[in-house]
Protein backbone atom coordinates (compact mmCIF):
# COMPACT_ATOMS: atom_id res chain seq x y z
CA UNK A 1 0.00 0.00 0.00
CA UNK A 2 1.40 3.72 -1.26
CA UNK A 3 -0.71 6.26 -0.21
CA UNK A 4 0.65 8.68 -2.46
CA UNK A 5 1.42 6.43 -5.19
CA UNK A 6 -2.64 5.52 -5.41
CA UNK A 7 -3.35 9.39 -4.87
CA UNK A 8 -1.63 10.20 -7.60
CA UNK A 9 -3.33 7.64 -10.14
CA UNK A 10 -6.59 8.38 -8.78
CA UNK A 11 -5.92 12.05 -9.49
CA UNK A 12 -4.40 11.15 -12.92
CA UNK A 13 -7.31 8.88 -13.85
CA UNK A 14 -9.60 11.55 -13.27
CA UNK A 15 -7.92 14.11 -15.45
CA UNK A 16 -7.88 11.62 -17.97
CA UNK A 17 -11.26 11.05 -18.05
CA UNK A 18 -12.03 14.71 -18.22
CA UNK A 19 -9.85 14.45 -21.33
CA UNK A 20 -11.61 12.18 -22.87
CA UNK A 21 -15.87 13.41 -21.42
CA UNK A 22 -14.67 16.65 -23.50
CA UNK A 23 -13.57 14.93 -26.39
CA UNK A 24 -16.74 12.89 -26.72
CA UNK A 25 -18.82 15.75 -26.09
CA UNK A 26 -17.10 17.71 -29.06
CA UNK A 27 -17.29 14.58 -30.98
CA UNK A 28 -21.09 14.35 -30.26
CA UNK A 29 -21.82 18.10 -31.55
CA UNK A 30 -23.47 18.76 -34.17
CA UNK A 31 -22.92 22.28 -34.84
CA UNK A 32 -19.25 21.37 -34.35
CA UNK A 33 -18.85 18.25 -36.95
CA UNK A 34 -20.76 20.09 -39.63
CA UNK A 35 -20.52 16.56 -41.87
CA UNK A 36 -23.22 14.72 -39.88
CA UNK A 37 -26.22 12.65 -40.40
CA UNK A 38 -28.73 11.59 -37.61
CA UNK A 39 -30.25 8.32 -38.08
CA UNK A 40 -34.01 7.67 -36.57
CA UNK A 41 -36.03 4.83 -36.64
CA UNK A 42 -35.35 2.12 -39.08
CA UNK A 43 -32.24 3.65 -40.19
CA UNK A 44 -30.71 3.30 -37.25
CA UNK A 45 -28.10 0.47 -36.92
CA UNK A 46 -29.87 -1.81 -34.17
CA UNK A 47 -32.95 -2.56 -36.67
CA UNK A 48 -31.30 -4.80 -38.49
CA UNK A 49 -33.64 -5.37 -41.46
CA UNK A 50 -34.02 -1.83 -42.44
CA UNK A 51 -30.73 -0.03 -41.75
CA UNK A 52 -27.31 -0.21 -43.86
CA UNK A 53 -24.39 0.31 -41.78
CA UNK A 54 -22.27 -0.23 -44.64
CA UNK A 55 -23.29 2.37 -47.32
CA UNK A 56 -23.77 4.85 -44.26
CA UNK A 57 -20.14 4.53 -43.80
CA UNK A 58 -19.13 4.89 -47.13
CA UNK A 59 -20.93 8.08 -47.62
CA UNK A 60 -19.26 8.98 -44.65
CA UNK A 61 -15.92 8.16 -45.99
CA UNK A 62 -16.86 10.37 -49.43
CA UNK A 63 -17.81 13.05 -47.36
CA UNK A 64 -14.21 13.40 -45.86
CA UNK A 65 -12.58 12.45 -49.21
CA UNK A 66 -14.96 14.88 -50.62
CA UNK A 67 -13.59 17.65 -47.98
CA UNK A 68 -9.80 17.39 -47.82
CA UNK A 69 -9.68 14.75 -50.71
CA UNK A 70 -8.11 12.49 -48.20
CA UNK A 71 -9.93 9.16 -46.98
CA UNK A 72 -10.53 9.05 -43.52
CA UNK A 73 -7.98 6.62 -41.33
CA UNK A 74 -9.81 6.53 -38.39
CA UNK A 75 -13.10 5.30 -37.03
CA UNK A 76 -14.29 6.21 -33.54
CA UNK A 77 -17.45 4.75 -31.60
CA UNK A 78 -19.50 3.78 -28.96
CA UNK A 79 -18.69 0.49 -27.59
CA UNK A 80 -22.87 -0.23 -27.75
CA UNK A 81 -22.17 0.61 -31.61
CA UNK A 82 -19.81 -1.29 -31.64
CA UNK A 83 -21.26 -4.32 -30.30
CA UNK A 84 -24.49 -3.94 -32.83
CA UNK A 85 -22.17 -3.55 -35.40
CA UNK A 86 -20.84 -6.81 -34.76
CA UNK A 87 -24.21 -8.64 -35.06
CA UNK A 88 -26.01 -6.58 -37.64
CA UNK A 89 -27.20 -8.86 -40.78
CA UNK A 90 -24.64 -6.81 -43.24
CA UNK A 91 -22.37 -6.93 -41.13
CA UNK A 92 -22.64 -10.26 -40.56
CA UNK A 93 -23.31 -11.54 -44.32
CA UNK A 94 -19.50 -9.32 -45.01
CA UNK A 95 -17.85 -11.58 -42.20
CA UNK A 96 -19.44 -14.87 -42.95
CA UNK A 97 -16.16 -15.98 -44.57
CA UNK A 98 -13.94 -14.73 -41.93
CA UNK A 99 -12.76 -17.30 -38.83
CA UNK A 100 -16.10 -19.09 -39.81
CA UNK A 101 -17.73 -15.88 -38.97
CA UNK A 102 -17.01 -15.92 -35.62
CA UNK A 103 -14.94 -13.11 -34.04
CA UNK A 104 -13.76 -12.01 -30.86
CA UNK A 105 -14.18 -8.14 -30.47
CA UNK A 106 -10.28 -7.51 -31.57
CA UNK A 107 -10.92 -9.58 -34.74
CA UNK A 108 -13.79 -7.92 -35.26
CA UNK A 109 -12.40 -4.26 -34.62
CA UNK A 110 -9.22 -5.91 -37.30
CA UNK A 111 -12.09 -6.74 -39.72
CA UNK A 112 -13.48 -3.36 -39.30
CA UNK A 113 -10.34 -1.99 -40.33
CA UNK A 114 -9.29 -4.45 -43.15
CA UNK A 115 -12.87 -3.50 -44.88
CA UNK A 116 -13.02 -0.43 -44.63
CA UNK A 117 -8.86 0.65 -45.20
CA UNK A 118 -9.29 2.69 -41.31
CA UNK A 119 -5.65 2.61 -40.29
CA UNK A 120 -6.99 3.35 -36.65
CA UNK A 121 -10.31 2.49 -34.91
CA UNK A 122 -11.00 3.82 -31.19
CA UNK A 123 -13.88 1.88 -28.96
CA UNK A 124 -15.09 4.46 -26.59
CA UNK A 125 -15.94 2.04 -23.61
CA UNK A 126 -15.35 4.95 -20.60
CA UNK A 127 -18.45 5.14 -18.09
CA UNK A 128 -19.42 8.07 -16.29
CA UNK A 129 -21.32 8.73 -13.00
CA UNK A 130 -23.43 11.58 -13.70
CA UNK A 131 -25.24 11.84 -10.83
CA UNK A 132 -25.73 14.96 -8.89
CA UNK A 133 -22.70 15.40 -5.66
CA UNK A 134 -24.35 13.61 -2.84
CA UNK A 135 -26.66 11.32 -4.52
CA UNK A 136 -26.51 7.81 -5.94
CA UNK A 137 -24.18 7.21 -8.58
CA UNK A 138 -25.62 7.27 -11.99
CA UNK A 139 -23.47 5.39 -14.59
CA UNK A 140 -24.04 6.36 -18.12
CA UNK A 141 -21.73 5.70 -21.51
CA UNK A 142 -19.42 8.51 -21.75
CA UNK A 143 -19.56 8.57 -25.95
CA UNK A 144 -23.17 7.75 -26.19
CA UNK A 145 -24.06 6.04 -29.42
CA UNK A 146 -21.85 7.89 -32.06
CA UNK A 147 -19.80 6.97 -35.25
CA UNK A 148 -17.59 9.18 -36.65
CA UNK A 149 -15.10 8.67 -39.59
CA UNK A 150 -12.14 11.45 -39.29
CA UNK A 151 -8.80 11.89 -40.77
CA UNK A 152 -5.86 11.80 -38.54
CA UNK A 153 -2.52 13.27 -39.70
CA UNK A 154 0.55 10.63 -39.64
CA UNK A 155 2.25 13.15 -38.15
CA UNK A 156 1.42 16.89 -36.74
CA UNK A 157 1.72 19.26 -39.33
CA UNK A 158 0.27 23.08 -40.23
CA UNK A 159 0.89 21.63 -44.16
CA UNK A 160 -1.32 18.66 -43.76
CA UNK A 161 -4.76 18.62 -43.07
CA UNK A 162 -6.09 16.83 -39.51
CA UNK A 163 -8.94 16.60 -37.72
CA UNK A 164 -8.06 17.40 -34.00
CA UNK A 165 -4.66 17.88 -31.70
CA UNK A 166 -4.36 18.00 -28.44
CA UNK A 167 -2.32 20.76 -27.56
CA UNK A 168 -0.04 20.46 -24.11
CA UNK A 169 2.06 23.95 -22.97
CA UNK A 170 2.76 21.83 -19.75
CA UNK A 171 3.52 18.06 -19.55
CA UNK A 172 1.39 16.32 -17.15
CA UNK A 173 2.91 16.04 -13.67
CA UNK A 174 2.71 15.37 -10.19
CA UNK A 175 4.34 16.21 -6.61
CA UNK A 176 3.23 16.35 -3.16
CA UNK A 177 3.50 18.38 -0.54
CA UNK A 178 2.59 18.43 3.58
CA UNK A 179 0.29 20.84 5.30
CA UNK A 180 1.95 20.75 8.90
CA UNK A 181 -1.15 22.01 10.58
CA UNK A 182 -3.59 18.97 9.00
CA UNK A 183 -0.69 16.58 9.76
CA UNK A 184 -1.62 15.65 5.85
CA UNK A 185 0.39 15.11 3.06
CA UNK A 186 -1.08 16.69 -0.13
CA UNK A 187 -0.75 14.93 -3.82
CA UNK A 188 -1.47 17.23 -6.75
CA UNK A 189 -1.56 16.14 -10.67
CA UNK A 190 -1.46 19.32 -12.77
CA UNK A 191 -1.75 19.36 -16.68
CA UNK A 192 -2.32 22.36 -19.31
CA UNK A 193 -3.94 21.70 -23.03
CA UNK A 194 -6.38 22.38 -24.88
CA UNK A 195 -8.21 20.37 -27.77
CA UNK A 196 -8.61 21.76 -30.78
CA UNK A 197 -10.74 20.76 -33.58
CA UNK A 198 -8.53 21.63 -36.65
CA UNK A 199 -10.36 21.18 -39.48
CA UNK A 200 -13.98 19.75 -39.55
CA UNK A 201 -14.60 19.10 -42.87
CA UNK A 202 -12.10 15.65 -42.02
CA UNK A 203 -14.70 14.28 -40.35
CA UNK A 204 -18.51 12.95 -40.63
CA UNK A 205 -20.23 12.19 -37.20
CA UNK A 206 -23.08 9.44 -37.72
CA UNK A 207 -25.46 10.70 -35.31
CA UNK A 208 -27.91 8.07 -33.27
CA UNK A 209 -26.67 5.35 -34.77
CA UNK A 210 -28.47 3.00 -32.35
CA UNK A 211 -31.99 3.71 -30.71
Amino acid sequence: FDAKRDAAKVATDLILQGNEYAMAQTMANTSILTQYVTLSGGNQWDVGATSDPINDINVGIDGVRLGIARRPNTATMSYPVFKVLKSHPKIRDAVKFTNGGQLSDQDFGNFLKDYFNFKYLNVGEAVGDFSVEGQDPVLAEMWGKIFVLHYTAPSPSILTPSFAYKFCDVPRYSDWYQQIQEKSDYVRVQESYDQHICDAKAAYLISAAIS
